[in-house]
């Protein structure tokens, strides 16, 4: 890879940080007269100020309902909702025949629920 030794490459780094003491030792600031020279075309290239600025116009006036509709996820979140809501009411109102056998444990033949004995709680009770 590299066939030179470690004293040449001492050589080049002592070769090197002269240039880099050389490099901080010189003054690259601008003069007081160039710096004036620049202000002073800087000030007259900007236009000239004309009376009072204008008033700021009064913020909008915020609506919490619109934001909290935007912040649901607006018309697209509310379609979404109302097909929902049909769907389910279409479903409860005549279920399919496929839910009966799900219904029929829950619900008597008068369509009021059975007992609240769903499952029996002596087995999740276990003293011991």
């Amino acid at each position: 890879m590299n066939d030179r030794k470690g004293t040449d490459m001492a050589t080049d780094e002592a070769g090197l940080e002269a240039f880099f003491a050389a490099a901080r030792q010189q003054n690259d600031a601008p003069s007081e007269a160039l710096m004036t020279a620049i202000l002073g075309d800087a000030l007259a290239a900007q236009p000239a100020r004309r009376g009072l600025p204008m008033a700021a116009s009064p913020a909008p006036r915020r609506w919490a309902m619109r934001d909290l509709w935007q912040g649901l996820g607006g018309w697209q979140t509310a379609a979404v909702l109302g097909v929902s809501l049909a769907i389910g009411g279409v479903l409860g109102y005549t279920p399919p025949s496929a839910l009966e056998p799900l219904t029929a444990g829950v619900l008597d033949g008068t369509g009021m629920l059975q007992s609240a004995d769903y499952y029996m709680l002596d087995d999740m009770l276990a003293e011991g």
